[in-house]
Parts: structure tokens; sequence; C-alpha cells
């Protein structure tokens, strides 16, 4: 009897001990790079805003509806460089067009970030 009750317990603490977070990925949030590095909806600011997305090559694209995009003389730009300053308090963007973009980096979750363009709040979300 002593075996079946303790077969019970064990069996009850391996079912209680699997949590079903386990499998997602560890997200160090003083990593910003490694973070930024996907796909990302962009929550709209004055109806313009789709998604960007910024890959390990310290490259990036968007699409020409997104707070990413750039305009110069009708040439819409929707590629990118990046790269965080040296304190990761900033993303500074360059476009082929020859324009230069800086966000102030507010936040950082692990699906969430919040950046600051011209004093406006940009709220990315991962895809």
């Amino acid at each position: 009897m002593k075996k079946f009750i303790l077969s019970i317990l064990m069996m009850s603490f391996l079912v209680t001990a699997c949590d079903k977070d386990d499998d997602t990925p560890n997200c160090d949030t003083a990593d910003i790079a490694a973070i930024l590095v996907g796909s990302w909806d962009e929550t709209p600011l004055a109806g313009v805003g789709d998604e960007v997305t910024f890959s390990s090559d310290l490259s990036g694209s968007c699409t020409a509806e997104s707070l990413f995009s750039t305009e110069v003389n009708g040439n819409v730009s929707t590629t990118f460089t990046w790269e965080l300053n040296a304190d990761n308090s900033a993303i500074e963007l360059d476009y082929p067009n020859g324009l230069g973009v800086e966000y102030q980096v507010n936040s950082v979750d692990c699906d969430e970030i919040k950046l600051e363009l011209f004093g406006f709040e940009v709220k990315l979300n991962r895809k």
C-alpha cells in the first residue's frame, strides 16, 4: 500500500512540475540587439503604422505604410541598416535615400519595445 501511495504522489509531482511555458526561449532584456531581431507590428500613430523587420545582419525592411519607411522627393525607402548606439539608448537607422533616423529606446520587454521619435511613442509588438 505504501508503494502505491508513493507512486501516486510521485506521479502528481511530475504532472504539476511540468509548466507549459518551459518551451519559451529565455529573454535577456539587457541584450536589446538580440531582442530587436525579428518581425514586429507597429501600433499606428496618426493612422500610420504597419510592420517592420530587423535582421541579425543589421539590415531591416518595412512596408510602405510603416512608421519606419522614409520618403524623399516621392521616393519611398522601405529598407535600412540599423545599429544601437554605444549606450543602447537609441536605435540608429540609415536609409538608401540618404536619410538617417534615431529612435530613442524607452523600454524593452521580450515581446514589446517602446521607442520615441520626435516626442511620439512608437510601440512595437512581436509578431
